[in-house]
Protein backbone atom coordinates (compact mmCIF):
# COMPACT_ATOMS: atom_id res chain seq x y z
CA UNK A 1 0.00 0.00 0.00
CA UNK A 2 2.93 2.38 0.51
CA UNK A 3 4.85 1.24 -2.57
CA UNK A 4 3.91 2.22 -6.13
CA UNK A 5 1.51 -0.46 -7.32
CA UNK A 6 -1.62 -1.20 -9.35
CA UNK A 7 -4.80 -2.87 -8.07
CA UNK A 8 -7.22 -4.82 -10.27
CA UNK A 9 -10.41 -2.76 -10.43
CA UNK A 10 -13.70 -4.26 -9.31
CA UNK A 11 -15.48 -0.93 -9.78
CA UNK A 12 -16.82 0.68 -12.93
CA UNK A 13 -14.99 3.97 -12.52
CA UNK A 14 -14.21 6.66 -15.09
CA UNK A 15 -10.72 6.16 -16.54
CA UNK A 16 -9.35 9.36 -14.97
CA UNK A 17 -10.45 8.31 -11.49
CA UNK A 18 -9.12 4.78 -12.03
CA UNK A 19 -5.73 6.21 -12.95
CA UNK A 20 -5.66 8.49 -9.91
CA UNK A 21 -6.52 5.60 -7.57
CA UNK A 22 -4.07 3.22 -9.34
CA UNK A 23 -6.81 0.83 -10.45
CA UNK A 24 -6.43 -1.14 -13.67
CA UNK A 25 -9.07 -3.17 -15.47
CA UNK A 26 -7.69 -6.72 -15.49
CA UNK A 27 -11.00 -8.46 -16.17
CA UNK A 28 -12.19 -9.05 -12.60
CA UNK A 29 -15.83 -8.82 -13.72
CA UNK A 30 -15.19 -11.42 -16.47
CA UNK A 31 -14.28 -14.14 -13.99
CA UNK A 32 -11.30 -15.62 -12.20
CA UNK A 33 -9.71 -17.17 -15.32
CA UNK A 34 -9.77 -13.84 -17.19
CA UNK A 35 -8.21 -12.14 -14.15
CA UNK A 36 -5.44 -14.77 -13.99
CA UNK A 37 -4.66 -14.48 -17.71
CA UNK A 38 -4.65 -10.68 -17.67
CA UNK A 39 -2.56 -10.55 -14.47
CA UNK A 40 0.04 -12.92 -15.97
CA UNK A 41 0.19 -10.77 -19.09
CA UNK A 42 0.53 -7.61 -16.99
CA UNK A 43 3.28 -9.10 -14.81
CA UNK A 44 5.24 -10.36 -17.84
CA UNK A 45 6.21 -6.76 -18.66
CA UNK A 46 9.03 -5.79 -16.31
CA UNK A 47 8.34 -2.04 -16.64
CA UNK A 48 4.91 -2.33 -14.98
CA UNK A 49 4.60 -1.62 -11.24
CA UNK A 50 3.72 -4.58 -8.99
CA UNK A 51 0.15 -5.76 -8.45
CA UNK A 52 -1.58 -5.16 -5.13
CA UNK A 53 -3.94 -8.10 -4.60
CA UNK A 54 -6.35 -8.80 -1.78
CA UNK A 55 -6.54 -12.60 -1.62
CA UNK A 56 -8.74 -12.53 1.48
CA UNK A 57 -11.53 -10.94 -0.57
CA UNK A 58 -13.06 -8.88 2.25
CA UNK A 59 -12.37 -6.69 5.25
CA UNK A 60 -13.10 -7.57 8.86
CA UNK A 61 -15.62 -5.94 11.17
CA UNK A 62 -12.87 -4.02 12.95
CA UNK A 63 -12.24 -6.69 15.56
CA UNK A 64 -9.29 -9.04 15.59
CA UNK A 65 -9.83 -11.69 12.93
CA UNK A 66 -8.14 -14.53 11.14
CA UNK A 67 -8.96 -14.59 7.45
CA UNK A 68 -8.52 -17.38 4.95
CA UNK A 69 -6.53 -16.40 1.87
CA UNK A 70 -7.53 -17.66 -1.54
CA UNK A 71 -4.60 -19.40 -3.24
CA UNK A 72 -5.19 -17.77 -6.65
CA UNK A 73 -3.07 -14.72 -5.79
CA UNK A 74 -0.01 -16.88 -5.13
CA UNK A 75 -0.02 -18.57 -8.55
CA UNK A 76 1.88 -15.86 -10.45
CA UNK A 77 5.46 -17.10 -9.77
CA UNK A 78 6.59 -13.80 -8.29
CA UNK A 79 7.65 -12.57 -4.91
CA UNK A 80 4.85 -12.09 -2.40
CA UNK A 81 4.84 -9.43 0.30
CA UNK A 82 2.18 -10.09 2.91
CA UNK A 83 1.00 -7.02 4.81
CA UNK A 84 -1.48 -6.46 7.60
CA UNK A 85 -3.21 -3.10 7.85
CA UNK A 86 -4.80 -1.85 11.06
CA UNK A 87 -7.09 1.19 10.94
CA UNK A 88 -7.87 3.15 14.09
CA UNK A 89 -10.21 6.12 14.48
CA UNK A 90 -10.95 8.41 17.40
CA UNK A 91 -13.68 7.03 19.69
CA UNK A 92 -15.50 10.41 19.54
CA UNK A 93 -16.94 9.44 16.16
CA UNK A 94 -17.40 5.64 16.23
CA UNK A 95 -17.44 4.98 12.49
CA UNK A 96 -16.12 1.66 11.24
CA UNK A 97 -13.25 1.99 8.72
CA UNK A 98 -15.25 -0.03 6.21
CA UNK A 99 -18.51 -1.90 6.17
CA UNK A 100 -18.87 -5.10 4.17
CA UNK A 101 -20.91 -4.35 1.09
CA UNK A 102 -20.33 -0.60 1.28
CA UNK A 103 -19.38 1.22 -1.88
CA UNK A 104 -16.05 2.98 -2.31
CA UNK A 105 -17.94 6.31 -2.27
CA UNK A 106 -19.36 5.58 1.21
CA UNK A 107 -15.89 4.66 2.51
CA UNK A 108 -14.46 7.86 1.02
CA UNK A 109 -17.21 10.02 2.60
CA UNK A 110 -16.65 8.48 6.04
CA UNK A 111 -12.91 9.12 5.65
CA UNK A 112 -13.61 12.83 5.10
CA UNK A 113 -15.91 13.05 8.15
CA UNK A 114 -13.47 11.37 10.54
CA UNK A 115 -11.12 13.88 12.13
CA UNK A 116 -8.28 11.36 12.65
CA UNK A 117 -7.65 8.04 10.95
CA UNK A 118 -4.42 6.17 11.73
CA UNK A 119 -3.17 3.38 9.44
CA UNK A 120 -0.58 0.93 10.76
CA UNK A 121 1.05 -1.36 8.20
CA UNK A 122 2.92 -4.48 9.32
Amino acid sequence: MVMPCVTPSVYDLPSVLSSLLCYRDLGVTQGREALRANARSYLSESSNPPLLLHPEGATTSGELALMKFGSWAFEFNGSVLVAGIRVWRLPLLPVAPSVLGASWVADLCFMFFSPVTVFTIK
